[in-house]
């Protein structure tokens, strides 16, 4: 399991034991918002007796939008057969929904206990409209976590370039072009599995996070979710030395040898967790 997975998923179990959870005989019902080709869902599927719930029925569900993966040709049939392997006998064509940015989620008020995404916070550019449905689909009671790279982040994730989100478009590309040729990013991989040259690499990226990136400052964030929420906040979100050897809320362990460098990941100038509660 990815280290983020492995974080996020212990963030998630963590949380859920916190709450008022209603009735055992109703079914948990998660939603994984932006699930992408639901590598994230798999993983909870495959780990989610590890949440602590016992018998109890736990309902995956997902959602992703047109403008972005679900557009790829493939998509849904993909996302379907994986998930249909790793649990049958579930209707996947009504537990993942599409959607667009600017439309209502497909799912009733109400509906979640839970709301997770990962890496997705970035990627919205009406982020108080996300947040509203948000609220609107998860019930009274339930919570909400995030795993998304902010503004004060030291790597842009997407191309590997150091501070590349940091440079306005008049100066990103060069930045791009500088760390790539600096051995810094993902260019060379890009290189060698696509056959990519260097100024189609930074043409892309550049590209790319002008269109589709909206990264912005944690405080900005935290207004805004707790407008919509009863709470939120960055508790998961901890200095390096105390996220290296704290581990007693954590669901699923690291593998020893790379427990310092995947909590390390998690720190606030890679990663931030946002939880909420409604």
């Amino acid at each position: 399991m990815k280290p983020a997975h492995t974080h996020l998923l212990s963030v998630i179990g963590a949380e859920l034991r916190a709450l008022e959870l209603g009735s055992l005989g109703e079914p948990l019902r998660i939603l994984d918002i932006g699930c992408g080709y639901g590598q994230l869902m798999l993983d909870l599927l495959a780990e989610k007796s590890g949440l602590g719930f016992g018998a109890r029925e736990i309902e995956i569900y997902g959602y992703e939008v047109h403008d972005h993966r679900a557009g790829v040709p493939g998509y849904w049939e993909a996302l379907h057969a994986a998930l249909a392997e790793e649990e049958s006998g579930v209707d996947w064509s009504d537990r993942v929904r599409l959607g667009a940015a600017d439309e209502p989620w497909p799912f009733a008020d109400d509906f979640f206990d839970f709301a997770f995404s990962n890496q997705v916070l970035e990627h919205v550019e009406d982020l108080p409209r996300f947040f509203a449905e948000q609220n609107r689909v998860v019930r009274p009671g339930g919570g909400a976590a995030h795993f998304y790279p902010s503004r004060e982040t030291l790597v842009e994730p997407h191309s590997g370039v150091a501070f590349a989100h940091w440079l306005g478009p008049e100066r990103r590309r060069g930045g791009l072009r500088l760390g790539s040729r600096l051995g810094l990013g993902k260019f060379r991989d890009y290189r060698e599995s696509r056959g990519y040259e260097l100024e189609t690499f930074c043409d892309e990226f550049d590209n790319y996070l002008e269109r589709y990136v909206f990264f912005r400052e944690n405080a900005q964030i935290l207004s805004l979710a707790r407008d919509s929420s009863e709470r939120a906040g960055f508790k998961y979100t901890r200095d390096l030395l105390k996220r290296a050897f704290r581990d007693d809320w954590e669901v699923f362990s690291y593998p020893p040898q790379s427990r310092f460098r995947s909590r390390s990941l998690c720190s606030p100038f890679v990663c931030t967790t946002l939880v909420q509660g409604f």
